[in-house]
Formats: C-alpha cells, structure tokens, sequence
C-alpha cells in the first residue's frame, strides 16, 4: 500500500498542475478500491499477465505519455523496450541494488546503503536521497514536546502483512503509565477480530481508526508514536513526534537502524523475536527521559521539508500552471 499512496500523493501534485492521471495496476482489490476512492480512473491487468504481455499493452497505452513505475519484482526490460515510446519513463525505488536504465529514477531512501545500484547509465537521471520523499497534504510541524505521555500512536502501515500490530499492543498493555493508545490501521488491514479483542480486554484505552485520510494531524495529536520503517517514519520525522520504529522487513530494518543512528528515532528491531522485557526496558528509557525526545525530534526535523513533490515536477519539466 505504501506504493500506492506515493502514486496517490504524486497524483494529486499533477493534478494540481493540470495533468491528468490514470492508474494502471494488477486486479488486486485493496490497492485498486484505495485508489478509486480517490477518484482516479484505473485500467486492471489480469494477476497472471505475462511480462511481454505486460510491455505490450504499455507500449500501446503509454505511447508519447509519461510511465511512472512503483512496483517491485520487475527487470530492465520494462525500460529497455518502454524508454523509446513513452515521453518520459520513471522509476520509484526504495532499495538500490538492481540495474534499471528509466529516463529518471527516485530513490528517497534515507539510508545511503539503500542508494547504491550495480550500474548507473548516463541516459537515466538519479534524484537520490530523502530531498525527494514525497510528503503528503496535511503535514505540519509539532510545537512542542509534552513532559507527560498522554497519547501513543500506532500505525503499521496500510496492510501489516506481518501481524505486527497485535504483538505492540501486547506490549503496550504491559507498560506502567497512564496513557491512551490511537491505533490506526490501513485500508487493507485483515487481522481485525483478534487486534479488536485486544483492544476491548487492554487496560489502556484505545482508540481505533481506519484508512484516515489527515495522517499528518493525528502525528501531531500524538506524544510518541509506534511506527513502521517505511514512510510513514519520515512523515513522522516531517512531524518531529518522537517515536519508536517497529520494522517488518529488511529495508525497514536496515532504515531503522540508520535513523536510530542519526538520533532521531528508536529501532525496537524485530519484537517478535526478542523478550518483551528487553523491548519494555528499551521503551521506558525513552518514556522517561523528556530531554532524549526532545533532542529526538529536533534532529528529526532537520531530515525531512516539504519539497520533495516540487522537485520531482521541476525534474519531469512540469512547472506552476
């Protein structure tokens, strides 16, 4: 889901330019019913479309258009054959590593581990770095930071496909102090019985929300927050709420670990694995030390601006209307 939101905040970006988007994506329900929601027309391809197949029906569909990509699990051929019928070809990437010739690749990725690619082409421009995250509408920054937790935010993302979000509530409900729980859960989230259990047995009160659309405001209504390593921690670093980092997969881990190193965030590694008494402890210290968060979310203030959008636009040559 996090792709399809960052092809939904780009959208939106256009759109306000006065260019037109339509979305063409696998028969997967979820990602396609988010996007409808938004209003954006969406072309379904059959799940086991072949991949010359695929290239086909884009090289007549996409023909003189700019192609924005944001899935994995492709290879170059998607460029290859792509490059010389669509205006512009661009590349959403997260990890690095691969051997992809688009007109434009963006990789946002905060950890520079992440930024490293077998070959580079002379034909493909890079805009690398967290200068080119996409933040959505509706962000602002925080304030100040309460000395006493009142709320604590949880979202993992749009699907958790992972089962995460029931083993922070377990731990939530094991911490000492008086506070409230905002649980948000994506659109697509599918452990709702045993997370709703949860919640009606916690001693804590909890608040649940599903598919918000003002992620940025409840950041800010939040005193610390229990997040994923994807986008939604550097939406929270934009925000400068301090927070806890719960990742769900390697390049969530491998962020978590850089951004816990910038001090900007805590990396409680794979929680599923560890003693909850470890992940308690880790919590705690950071539940009672003011000065930490504090010093937290002014370095995380510092990552992220708003103008990750306007430099992409400037890079595709699409201006102010």
């Amino acid at each position: 889901m996090g792709h399809v939101y960052r092809c939904l905040k780009t959208a939106d970006c256009l759109k306000d330019k006065g260019v037109a988007s339509v979305f063409i994506m696998k028969d997967i329900k979820g990602g396609i019913r988010k996007v409808e929601e938004n209003v954006y027309p969406v072309i379904k391809l059959p799940l086991n479309l072949a991949l010359p197949e695929e290239i086909d029906f884009l090289k007549e569909r996409c023909s003189g258009q700019i192609l924005v990509t944001d899935i994995r699990g492709i290879n170059n051929s998607y460029f290859t054959q792509l490059n010389g019928y669509c205006s512009k070809t661009v590349y959403f990437d997260d990890l690095g590593q691969h051997d992809f010739s688009p007109h434009i690749l963006i990789n946002p990725a905060i950890d520079p581990n992440l930024q490293r690619f077998k070959h580079r082409y002379l034909s493909t421009r890079y805009l690398l770095g967290e200068k080119y995250f996409i933040l959505g509408k509706g962000f602002k920054r925080r304030r100040n930071i309460r000395k006493t937790i009142k709320t604590a935010m949880v979202s993992l993302g749009g699907a958790d496909p992972a089962n995460y979000t029931p083993s922070v509530l377990r731990i939530l409900d094991r911490l000492k102090y008086n506070f409230e729980i905002m649980l948000i859960l994506g659109p697509v989230f599918e452990n709702f019985k045993e997370v709703d259990d949860l919640c009606r047995k916690s001693t804590k009160r909890v608040h649940i929300l599903r598919n918000v659309s003002n992620m940025g405001e409840l950041m800010c209504a939040a005193d610390i927050a229990f997040v994923s390593g994807g986008d939604t921690a550097l939406e929270l670093a934009y925000t400068g709420t301090p927070g806890f980092i719960v990742p769900t997969i390697k390049y969530e881990s491998d962020t978590a670990a850089y951004l816990e190193s910038r001090r900007t965030f805590v990396n409680l590694g794979d929680i599923k694995k560890k003693r909850k008494a470890e992940t308690i402890e880790k919590i705690e210290d950071v539940w009672e030390n003011f000065y930490m968060r504090k010093e937290f979310s002014r370095n995380a203030k510092r990552l992220i601006d708003c103008k990750g959008l306007l430099r992409i636009m400037h890079a595709l040559d699409i201006g102010e209307n």
